[in-house]
């Protein structure tokens, strides 16, 4: 079943056009990594999902309904949303932000905790952090609190753009894998755009390339390595996948080249 699905999606800012034409689907508990260069509308798209964009023409479907036909904050009770600037409320306490949108919901104190509590143990942190502050944890720590955050309300959604851009290497290795966990044990449907092609090709089950608005190509890691299916694609790709590859099939650069 597809819960995400563009058709002939266009998106102009005055009169420049950010978004052409694009089509896309998204079924569920798929994990979609977007890339390509800077500006090519990766993040207008992600934003296009929760409605923080409106399309300028074409047909956006998200859980079964037309866009239009969403309350907007009731379509994005169903969305968690995680960037890389993490955005939590730094005069809230953990607990706090983690359970501020089920606050808006009426939600009691005691069902707050218990979730807060929960969320906190899914993603290996302490209970101590229940009454601490945002400035006392670090950039890892906070950003696992904001995907505890995107989680709160059991979203069937999760949209990321850069989430991991500020972590350093160790935080963002430990990160990736809860993450690739949790979508796995809860068939979570993730949207996540990065700048990073291995950490694309890493997380992904399809991998989407943009350029200029549009899609160039959308596949499995496999998918790649047998074919690209344009100039920009090879060129966008072509060095990383070879490190990938590499890795992947636990072979050496000449063997590689044995082989293409």
């Amino acid at each position: 079943m597809n819960i995400i699905e563009f058709k002939n999606v266009s998106k102009s800012y005055s009169d420049k056009l950010i978004i052409k034409d694009l089509s896309l689907q998204i079924a569920e508990g798929e994990f979609i990594t977007i890339v390509g260069t800077s500006g090519n509308g990766k993040t207008t798209l992600l934003k296009m999902i929760n409605s923080l964009e409106k399309k300028t023409s074409g047909k956006i479907n998200i859980l079964g309904k037309q866009i239009e036909e969403w309350n907007e904050s009731e379509l994005r009770k169903k969305i968690g949303y995680v960037v890389q600037s993490i955005g939590l409320f730094p005069h809230l306490t953990i607990e706090e932000n983690i359970g501020y949108v089920l606050s808006l919901q009426n939600k009691t104190k005691n069902e707050i905790n218990n979730k807060a509590k929960e969320l906190l143990n899914l993603l290996n942190l302490s209970l101590d952090f229940l009454e601490k502050y945002p400035r006392e944890l670090s950039g890892g720590e906070q950003q696992r609190v904001g995907f505890a955050r995107a989680l709160a309300s059991d979203p069937k959604i999760i949209l990321m753009d850069e989430p991991f851009g500020a972590l350093d290497e160790k935080n963002r290795k430990n990160l990736q894998n809860q993450i690739k966990n949790l979508q796995k044990d809860f068939n979570l449907t993730i949207v996540l755009v990065t700048h990073d092609i291995e950490e694309a090709f890493e997380l992904g089950t399809r991998i989407v390339v943009m350029n200029n608005g549009n899609i160039e190509q959308i596949g499995t890691k496999e998918d790649y390595f047998n074919k690209f299916e344009s100039p920009f694609v090879k060129d966008f790709l072509s060095d990383k996948l070879k490190s990938i590859y590499i890795n992947d099939h636990k072979i050496s650069l000449e063997q590689l080249q044995e082989i293409i």
